[in-house]
Order: C-alpha cells, then sequence, then structure tokens
C-alpha cells in the first residue's frame, strides 16, 4: 500500500511524524528521522580533500546504543496485583547534538522517534530474539522478552505530582 507499518511518534506521543518526515528528502539533502547528514571528503591520490558534499545516510542497527522504554506501573484492585503496562519504545544513537541523559557511559544520546507501544506488538510478537548464552533452544519472541524484563534497564524518571527526579529524593 505505500503506508508504513506503524506510525511514529515524538517523545510525549502528542504529535504523529507524517511519512515525509520520517523518509526525509535525499533530493534536497533534509535527512528524516531515521536518518543523519554526513559530510563527505574526495580526496586525489596525494590526500588533499577536493571536494566536500552533505550526503544524506540512514542509521544502521548498530547505531542504536538503547532504547528508552516508557511503561505505567499501576496497582489492579481486582486481582490485587502490581501490573505494569508498556506505553512506548524509543531507540537511541549517539550524537554530539543529543541530550545528556543518563546513558550508562555518560554520552549524549539522540532520540529517534517514538513507537507507541501496542501498535508495534504484532511486529514483537512475530519476531524471535536470541539469547546471547548460546542456548538456541530457548528462543522467544520480543515481545515475551520485554514482558519477562529480561533486559537490563535503569530508572530515569518517575511521574509524580512536584515533577521531582529521582535523584532529588
Amino acid at each position: 500500500t505505500g503506508e508504513p507499518l506503524v506510525s511514529v511518534y515524538n517523545s510525549s506521543l502528542t504529535r504523529k511524524y507524517s511519512a515525509q518526515e520520517v523518509i526525509g528528502d535525499r533530493a534536497n539533502t533534509q535527512a528524516g528521522l531515521f536518518q543523519r547528514l554526513e559530510v563527505v571528503r574526495d580526496r586525489d591520490e596525494f590526500g588533499e580533500v577536493i571536494d566536500e558534499r552533505d550526503e544524506v545516510t540512514e542509521y544502521e542497527p548498530i547505531d542504536i546504543v538503547g532504547y528508552y522504554i516508557e511503561e505505567e506501573i499501576f496497582f489492579d484492585k481486582r486481582r490485587a496485583k502490581l501490573d505494569y503496562r508498556y506505553v512506548s519504545i524509543t531507540p537511541l544513537v549517539v550524537s554530539s547534538v543529543g541530550s545528556g541523559l543518563y546513558t550508562g557511559a555518560g554520552r549524549s544520546v539522540k532520540e529517534l522517534g517514538t513507537f507507541y507501544f501496542p501498535e508495534v506488538r504484532h511486529l514483537l510478537a512475530n519476531h524471535k530474539v536470541f539469547p546471547l548464552d548460546g542456548n538456541l533452544a530457548q528462543r522467544m519472541s520480543f515481545d515475551e522478552f520485554f514482558h519477562r524484563k529480561l533486559f537490563a534497564s535503569n530508572v530515569i524518571k518517575e511521574t509524580n505530582v512536584y515533577d521531582r527526579n529521582i535523584s532529588d529524593y
């Protein structure tokens, strides 16, 4: 159909990006959400720069250094159980113009487009993740991987009345 499989939103899920904003425009060297603008230098046989031009390149999967995962934790009175629900997932890439929130190594990261978790859940359920310990008999879907919470994580912020960070307590 030419339509994207899932929608891409801003980090607060208040605005849905158009297909043009996601794809970008290579002819006018305008990068989309999942692309970057690089300066390509052509050199002669002596190593001297003879030409510089801007080029749009896509981020590769190897460029992703982490994810911001937003979840809601709530108490279900009917089942008398503390439960959780994933809200969104945002891939992160290393960038000099990104934010300096906690990334585990003190480097700045740039948020790419945010995906609403219920919209991508069918994709996550149909793709397998292989465990790092090499046990191929323990394959599972990405959806199961998330709901079992088999990933390492750090709490960055919680929603509260005073909008305080965890470090303020």
